[in-house]
């Protein structure tokens, strides 16, 4: 009899340390997050953008009137280029084409050129392959 008691608690023990170590394998597994999977915009697309762009609509305005001659840039560069150049190039261009889209209320004009002058303006290159259309 001591040997069958003996046999059910190494077996009851034997027991509990696998439902142990299932149970904990199975809570580290619930632990691990989901990978994220990252998409890539498409070449030309126009998406929405985290950042208001509008005072760069007031600098392309500015930039109209002013010259390069003159001593001082216009006042509205302090406030738009350092909202562009804290954004991918790729990003800043769609913002900024959006932006002169809706600012322009469907007048047409070139919006490839309002974007690539105020991005040059900002020490910005042009995303090669955006359009801006």
């Amino acid at each position: 009899m001591a040997l069958i008691t003996r046999t059910l608690s190494s077996a009851t023990l034997l027991l509990l340390l696998l439902s142990s170590l299932l149970f904990s394998s199975a809570s580290d597994l619930a632990a691990v997050p989901a990978p994220q999977t990252l998409s890539t915009p498409e070449v030309g697309t126009i998406g929405t953008c985290k950042v208001d762009t509008a005072p760069c609509f007031d600098l392309f305005r500015n930039l109209m009137h002013w010259t390069s001659t003159s001593d001082t840039k216009p006042q509205t560069f302090h406030t738009c280029c350092p909202i562009i150049c804290g954004l991918a190039t790729f990003e800043a261009a769609s913002c900024l084409c959006s932006t002169f889209k809706s600012c322009f209320f469907g007048i047409l004009i070139d919006y490839h050129w309002s974007m690539s002058m105020v991005m040059n303006f900002c020490g910005l290159p042009v995303p090669r392959h955006f359009k801006c259309s």
